[in-house]
């Protein structure tokens, strides 16, 4: 018994970098993707990247392996360009990515800086804990003290404030970044940006004065620098919009049907370069020479990115089965959707699936739609049947796109309209569904908010 759990730890370690290596590839952003491919292309020299004609004929086989009887064997249309209508700016990942590496972390703390660049948001904030940034299959513990060197590292990179976890970090970054701790400006600034902000929204100078204990002079030159500063460091590098967007999967139809396409040009295909695996073969080394672990990184690399693909395609096909009527009619004949439906029907792990829809991207006929966008919750109807959170957040959009202006609809009446249709939420709910789809009040539509 001891003997056989011991050959099982063994075993779980010596596939424990692999496991990480492949999972790491498939939580990837298409972008982060792409860096992280030709950084191990410029270093690995074993790794090569296919020519035109070779990737021709990879992408044959890979159609071949990676659909499988899910994916019939089509002619993809001529107009389909993986890159078309897709802008090649960096996003902030891969800018963040890239500057990380000219720090000269060590391989733990660029792993923890990874992870952290890889949870901002699209603004450059941190929402998330310590502990959620954690993939569950480490079970490593790693100290909050090495959780803020790295925090701090990547708060070091350009642009200045992000991976801050609220506006007043991101500020507090900025100042401290620009302005000398000596400077008249250096504290009322740090003041004001920790315990003033609400009362300068508000338009409360006289009890900004009194706070700060400042002088009027001083307020206003504080008040002058802050709107210099960038409050979303993030939003220079959006990909909130379709121009910046890299899809890794295009849906289209043809023919009545649907089909499914990898987006390979995105992404530097790989191989192995011959010269380099045939001198290993006559040298012989050990495994543990440098040359023997840069090939089998190479191979784990290549079978990780061939699993993502295979992935991605599982995943987008269970969607596209179960939201049909999305595609061919749009958000209000979306269907409940949840990530364990998916897991489930694929016997995969739910975080397996987590990973694989984290921040991917479809091109569809209809634009380009986050994985996410597909998932929904059950909400039930009165005459028995369910409807999904999505659809009913496209009703209340609908009916607000379409209501008078002299006369905005309030969320009661829009919850009255949502009963006669037989959906039972509550109004509450109503209210938080039209502050998610960043809708402002009736008032405020009625009436514009002042700048």
């Amino acid at each position: 018994m001891t003997l056989t759990l011991q050959h099982r730890l063994q075993t779980q370690q010596q596939l424990s970098p692999r496991l990480q290596q492949s999972n790491q590839i498939l939580q990837l952003a298409a972008p982060a993707f792409q860096h992280l491919l030709r950084s191990h292309l410029d270093h690995n020299p074993f790794l090569h990247e296919a020519d035109e004609e070779e990737t021709e004929e990879i992408h044959i086989q890979d159609a071949a392996t990676t659909h499988a009887e899910s994916y019939p064997s089509v002619s993809v249309p001529e107009d389909l360009d993986p890159l078309a209508n897709i802008e090649q700016t960096e996003d902030l990942q891969s800018h963040l990515l890239k500057l990380l590496a000219t720090t000269r972390p060590d391989a733990r703390q660029y792993s923890l800086c990874a992870f952290i660049i890889d949870a901002l948001d699209e603004n450059g904030y941190l929402r998330k804990s310590f502990t959620d940034l954690l993939p569950d299959y480490i079970d490593e513990p790693i100290s909050v003290m090495e959780w803020e060197a790295a925090l701090e590292r990547v708060q070091r990179i350009a642009p200045t404030g992000v991976a801050a976890r609220d506006m007043q970090e991101c500020l507090r970054l900025q100042v401290n970044a620009d302005i000398d701790e000596h400077s008249p400006l250096y504290k009322p600034l740090l003041q004001l940006i920790d315990s003033g902000l609400e009362l300068l929204a508000e338009g409360h100078y006289e009890r900004l004065l009194k706070l700060l204990r400042i002088d009027e002079t001083t307020l206003k030159a504080c008040c002058a620098y802050l709107r210099q500063l960038d409050p979303k460091p993030g939003r220079q590098f959006s990909t909130t919009t379709h121009q910046h967007l890299v899809p890794d999967v295009f849906i289209y139809r043809q023919n009545n049907e649907w089909h499914i396409v990898p987006n390979f040009n995105a992404f530097p295909k790989l191989t192995i370069n011959k010269n380099y695996e045939q001198l290993l073969k006559e040298n012989k080394p050990d495994k543990d020479h440098p040359l023997h672990q840069e090939w089998q990184q190479a191979q784990w690399l290549i079978e990780s990115v061939e699993k993502r693909h295979h992935t991605v395609c599982e995943v987008t096909r269970i969607i596209l089965e179960r939201q049909r009527l999305f595609f061919d009619y749009g958000d209000e004949a979306i269907r409940p959707l949840l990530i364990s439906d998916i897991a489930a029907e694929l016997n995969l792990h739910e975080s397996t699936i987590s990973r694989a829809t984290s921040n991917k991207y479809m091109s569809t006929p209809n634009g380009v739609f986050s994985f996410r966008h597909f998932f929904s919750r059950d909400l039930s109807m009165s005459f028995g049947g369910s409807c999904s959170t999505r659809m009913v957040k496209a009703k209340i959009k609908q009916y607000i796109e379409q209501e008078s202006a002299d006369a905005p609809l309030s969320d009661v009446q829009i919850h009255q309209r949502l009963t006669r249709e037989e959906i039972n939420i509550a109004k509450r709910t109503v209210t938080k569904y039209r502050q998610q789809l960043a809708i402002p009040s009736s008032r405020e539509r009625r009436q514009p908010a002042l700048l």
